[in-house]
């Protein structure tokens, strides 16, 4: 099951940079104590936790190549309240009967209104950079538009259920749109997006077809207090 998270502090920080040779593209501590932003999870510690507090996939959330920059308002308000919507579809819904969740995150230099269709892509060149002050040798990293994730739930080799979330990474909420979208919808964006390569190369779940399909769509629902 999945749980609280636990307490994973690493030379006094909660995250810590990924050692790997070549990724020099990431944050530090010398990065969010100072500045608006929270270090946004990509893949979430909670939703990794029934994997035990010790396990790879757990603690691999600690590393600042899997968060970005992310406005205060944005990340604990709207977008966390659906982290806690994919968490309970995941447990009561799709692993419930032996299914199992995909999950893809990513960030995009896109604002968009699911409600309205209102976009608005914006050149990443233009995008504000945060500095890794006394750390010269790293490059600063970039702050991203938007967020979104997209969800299938595959059974017995099939998609029986998708879901697709995106939020505007603004200051305030009621600028943020953070909803849910139909997977085409978010895909489009996606493939305009001037950050996210070659419009071809853009395929979410390319190996399961029905995790296209609207029909499949899921209603991600509140938990009681949310």
């Amino acid at each position: 099951m999945y749980g609280p998270i636990a307490s994973m502090a690493v030379n006094g920080s909660p995250l810590q940079r990924n050692p790997k040779r070549g990724i020099k593209e990431q944050g530090s501590d010398e990065i969010y104590p100072t500045l608006p932003f929270h270090r946004g999870h990509l893949a979430p510690a909670q939703t990794l936790s029934d994997t035990g507090y010790d396990g790879a996939g757990f603690r691999s959330t600690f590393y600042y190549t899997n968060a970005v920059p992310q406005r205060p308002a944005f990340n604990s308000g709207q977008w966390s309240q659906f982290e806690r919507k994919i968490r309970d579809y995941a447990i009561n819904d799709c692993t419930k009967d032996d299914g199992t969740l995909y999950l893809l995150t990513g960030t995009l230099f896109t604002n968009w209104n699911p409600h309205t269709d209102q976009k608005q892509v914006n050149d990443p060149s233009g995008a504000p950079k945060l500095a890794n002050k006394g750390l010269p040798q790293f490059p600063a990293i970039t702050v991203p538009s938007s967020l979104w994730t997209a969800g299938c739930c595959v059974k017995n080799g099939g998609a029986v259920g998708n879901f697709a979330v995106f939020g505007n990474n603004r200051e305030h909420p009621s600028e943020t749109y953070t909803s849910q979208a139909s997977m085409n919808k978010l895909q489009a964006v996606i493939k305009d997006d001037k950050g996210s390569g070659q419009p071809e190369e853009v395929k979410l779940f390319p190996a399961f077809p029905g995790c296209m399909d609207d029909a499949k769509k899921v209603d991600l629902k509140a938990r009681r207090g949310d």
